[in-house]
């Protein structure tokens, strides 16, 4: 299914009013996007980051917007006409949206990670390279990461010695 993605440019003042207006008119899922917002974080929220991507903060220069999404059907265009017949004077930007398999979209960014002089890390999804090295399956998570960290690395490239060896790994996590 694809979807309509309805924006509503707005002022910081006035996005709770709106946010209000749209969830009394039966609009769920609202993002609100708004610069004061980010700033605020950045300045007070120092303990909850330790870095913001300088593209992003430069995206958001000037932004106050609040987006929700309907369906791109003709029910989703009658009910954003309703919507918009009931606010008026407000601005609705709308453009279509490729519904997407936002769970696995992500895999495409990871590949084989060449590790010391043998290894090379391989998610499940991928084929092992024709290479000459040995494939370490892992795939990218929480635990254990990508495999491209700097420690990660070079506790394999310590273990690769010793590939061929009976090691025993106790507590060491993952």
């Amino acid at each position: 299914m694809n979807w309509l993605e309805i924006t509503v440019p707005t002022v910081s003042e006035k996005i709770d009013l709106l946010q209000s207006k749209l969830e009394e008119l039966g609009v769920s899922g609202i993002v609100i996007n708004d610069e004061a917002v980010l700033n605020d974080f950045i300045e007070n929220g120092k303990k909850y980051w330790d870095y913001i991507d300088d593209d992003f903060v430069k995206s958001m220069k000037g932004v106050c917007t609040v987006q929700f999404y309907l369906e791109d059907s003709q029910d989703g265009r009658n009910e954003l006409s309703r919507i918009n017949a009931a606010l008026p004077g407000e601005t609705f930007q709308t453009r279509c949206v490729k519904d997407e398999d936002w769970e696995n979209n992500w895999k495409q960014y990871y590949q084989p990670i060449n590790v010391g002089e043998r290894l090379v890390i391989v998610p499940q999804w991928l084929d092992t390279p024709d290479i000459e090295r040995i494939p370490l399956r892992l795939d990218p998570g929480l635990i254990f990461g990508t495999g491209a960290h700097a420690t990660t690395r070079m506790c394999l490239e310590a273990i690769e010695k010793h590939v061929g060896k009976n090691i025993l790994d106790l507590g060491c996590g993952s």
